[in-house]
Formats: structure tokens, sequence, C-alpha cells
């Protein structure tokens, strides 16, 4: 006689295989995706310079002084062009392209928006800003994606990682 009862429930074995297990994004992967967020950010923010005249009023200014201008404002437009794909996949426009995105270490999860920015952008960029060691702090955030868990700086302080969709 067979055991299983026919007016059961149905069951399913509802254990992760392997392929649903969490890939982390390459190194060159994510070094692509980097460059290609900057171009993005080129192409928009330096026309709408001109369109603002910008350029006009910070030309005959100090180097140092044009800076303080333009640091925020790039942050702003960073913020603006990935600030939805950020608070609602994780991803900027390159990542979402290369079918990465950013995800709380722990738990695999999406962060919200004030922590992806404020916790793991923010703080290195207001470093970089500062003269001497601002020169330094891209070079030693990056050198980190080499770390076996290929985590770079800003991913440690955060405590994220950047994984395959």
């Amino acid at each position: 006689m067979n055991d299983e009862n026919i007016y059961s429930a149905p069951q399913a074995n509802l254990e992760l295989d392997e392929q649903h297990e969490t890939v982390l994004a390459g190194r060159w992967t994510r070094f692509w995706a980097a460059i290609l967020d900057t171009i993005i950010i080129l192409v928009v923010f330096v026309p709408a310079m001109f369109l603002l005249g910008l350029y006009d009023r910070i030309g005959g200014q100090q180097f140092e002084s044009s800076d303080l201008i333009l640091s925020p404002l790039v942050l702003l437009f960073y913020a603006l062009l990935n600030g939805y794909l950020l608070a609602t996949s994780g991803q900027t426009i390159a990542k979402k392209m290369f079918n990465i995105r950013v995800v709380d270490y722990d738990t695999n999860q999406l962060l919200p928006f004030w922590k992806i920015f404020g916790v793991r952008y923010l703080p290195l960029f207001v470093v970089s800003q500062l003269p001497g060691i601002g020169q330094f702090i891209g070079i030693v955030d990056s050198v980190f994606i080499f770390s076996k868990e290929n985590r770079c700086l800003h991913d440690q302080l955060a405590n994220t990682k950047v994984i395959k969709v």
C-alpha cells in the first residue's frame, strides 16, 4: 500500500539550490561600471554647467574655490541621475547595464537610499575633497577591491557588497 495521502496538501522542497547562491560581482565588472558611471555624469554635468553659466562664473577663480562650487553640484547630479535606481534596486545606471547591484553584506537585502548614499558614497566623496589626502583616497579605496571578498573601502564602511543580479 502507498503511504502517500492523496488528500494531503502538496509539499515542495524549499531549500535553495546551488544556482541561487549570491555571486559577487567581479573586479573588472565593477571597474567598468564605475568608469561608465563617471562618463555618464560628465556627459550630463558638463553641458549643464554651460547652460547654467557656471563655467563663466568660476573661470577667474582659484582652483580650490571652484572645487568648492563644483563638487557639491557633481554630487547633486549623481544623486539626481542615480537616486531612484539606487533606492529601488541598489543600482546606478551603469550597474544596471552590467547586471550588478549593491546589497547589505549580511542579509543580501537592498539598502535604504540614505545608507547607500550617505554611508557608502558621501564619506569618501567628502574626504576626496580634502587637500593632500584627497588625491590618494580614491586609490586607497580602489586597492581594497583586491581583498578576498572584492570589497572596496566604501563597501566595508557601509557593510555592503556588490553582487551579480
